[in-house]
């Protein structure tokens, strides 16, 4: 009897300190007049996103409409407080005028955890693009030989294609995985950051635990990962300086900043090159590639404006032709922002869903206030990779446009719903369309 009455008292006693702890935690924007959503005990507002019932962009675009005159609400994710700006001369203020108060970024890997993905800095500059550019082209080529040989056989399309990319411009490998499907850099990229829901929940364990994560050294990517990129990286830059070779990729920049960085560090950078560069990238051009299908006008414009760039340049294919072309830069910057949660807009942009790459004209830009469309971020610390980025996007466009034509199909997904057991961008169901042949 005494040792289930000490039980109860003990179980009283952690309940109410219990009690009081998430009453405190959890009333931090409120003893400070910001606005927030309900809150559950350990789940914060995180609750709907655990249980799969939204993605991670409905439920900012959920929160962000929830107090429509608020200039910034409050979020707990688990247990970690969080803002979420809504006016545009604040996010104007905090990323130019007082951005030096806001230096670090976000890190999720204790870099004692993971001595390699936990170290990640940036490091190469937009003024590489003319260089980088043939190399992108000529993954672009081997895209649409491989469509032109076995059409039915175009999954993955995007995908593949931005692990080419990210291969050459990155790793200085020739990869071809439209036709070698198995090749191992492709199998290992797509193992590595495939961020299934297992992913998630290490991912929401580093934000809400990171110190339990630190203590039992968890990673997010395996030993095997790890050991494949930092073999990659430093047989590729010995090879290269034993052989004396050259080439205008990611490796080159490394070993020109050799003095000044570890190993770990040269291979981290390689690392962040594919990790912002590959799924950024081939979800953005999944969804173009989506919507110029469901929008067949966009599409015909956009081939017209490819065609008459050939014309114009002789077939001649280089950087200053393509940057400058008003249709596809109207179309592909629709798209990056409409991915960066431009829903949560409704206040700057009427129907944000819609795709609208008119929004973006000449005639129609002026009305679009800077700091209510920033993709990359804005200021001192925005995307050092948002032009390299922007460039693959366009130049798959114009070479997937220039030789085939895409159309919904049966597994399209209509309307575009997002999927809900990732952080990704992606459609529910997945992303199909046909491709076929263009007539020329």
């Amino acid at each position: 009897m005494a040792r289930t009455m000490l039980l109860l008292v003990w179980g009283v006693v952690i309940t109410a300190a219990a009690y009081l702890y998430f009453s405190q935690l959890y009333s931090r924007f409120s003893r400070h007049g910001v606005k927030n959503l309900p809150t559950l005990p350990l789940m914060g507002n995180m609750t709907r996103l655990m249980l799969r019932k939204e993605h991670m962009a409905e439920d900012i675009y959920r929160l962000y409409m929830a107090f429509p005159n608020e200039r910034f609400v409050g979020k707990f994710e688990f247990t970690n407080p969080q803002l979420l700006i809504r006016d545009i001369e604040l996010v104007k203020q905090i990323t130019i005028k007082d951005v030096e108060h806001f230096l670090d970024r976000r890190t999720l890997i204790d870099e004692k955890a993971d001595p390699l993905f936990g170290r990640i800095l940036p490091a190469f500059t937009s003024s590489k693009m003319k260089l980088m550019l043939p190399l992108i082209v000529e993954v672009g080529e081997q895209m649409n030989k491989a469509l032109k040989t076995k059409i039915e056989n175009s999954g993955d399309l995007t995908t593949r294609y931005a692990n080419d990319v990210i291969a050459s411009c990155a790793f200085g490998l020739k990869v071809d995985s439209h036709t070698d499907v198995d090749n191992s850099f492709y199998a290992t990229g797509k193992k590595t950051f495939n961020f299934n829901f297992k992913m998630l929940l290490m991912f929401f364990g580093f934000v809400a635990v990171p110190k339990l994560m630190n203590l039992f050294k968890i990673s997010l990517f395996s030993e095997e990962s790890k050991s494949f990129f930092r073999h990659l990286v430093t047989s590729t830059m010995k090879d290269r300086e034993e052989r004396n070779i050259i080439r205008p990729d990611m490796i080159h920049l490394l070993m020109e900043a050799n003095k000044v960085w570890s190993q770990d560090d040269l291979v981290a950078q390689a690392v962040l090159f594919f990790l912002a560069g590959f799924e950024t990238v081939s979800t953005t051009m999944s969804f173009l590639i989506h919507e110029l299908a469901l929008h067949p006008e966009v599409q015909e414009r956009l081939v017209n404006e490819i065609r008459e760039n050939e014309d114009k340049n002789v077939g001649k294919f280089n950087y200053n032709s393509i940057i400058n072309m008003t249709y596809m830069d109207m179309v592909c910057t629709y798209l990056v922002g409409g991915l960066v949660f431009t829903t949560a807009r409704h206040v700057y942009f009427p129907e944000p869903l819609k795709f609208d790459p008119e929004r973006f004209s000449d005639e129609n830009k002026h009305n679009i206030n800077p700091f209510s469309y920033m993709p990359f971020g804005m200021g001192p610390r925005n995307c050092i990779g948002s032009r390299f980025a922007l460039c693959e996007v366009k130049v798959l466009a114009y070479q997937l446009l220039q030789h085939m034509e895409v159309s919904p199909c049966e597994k399209t997904c209509i309307p575009s719903q997002l999927a809900t057991d990732t952080f990704q961008l992606l459609l529910k169901g997945g992303h199909h369309v046909t491709v076929k042949r263009r007539v020329l």
